[in-house]
């Protein structure tokens, strides 16, 4: 979990460092950011309700 917590931190962050010009990168408008933002947590929370919906349905067997 934290490997992957600082791989997308590096990955966001990389634009807007010294080395976004030599690798072609530019900063997204911070507007963007926090409407990509919420659509990932909001991708997370279906996902997370909807497990918890199928597995709720389906502890039967």
């Amino acid at each position: 979990m934290l490997l992957v917590t600082a791989l997308v931190a590096v990955t966001a962050l990389l634009p807007y460092t010294p080395l976004a010009g030599s690798l072609g990168l530019a900063p997204l408008p911070f507007a963007t950011l926090l409407v990509l933002f919420g659509i990932v947590v909001l991708y997370f929370l279906c996902a997370e309700l909807t497990k918890r919906w199928f597995y709720r349905r389906n502890e039967d067997g």
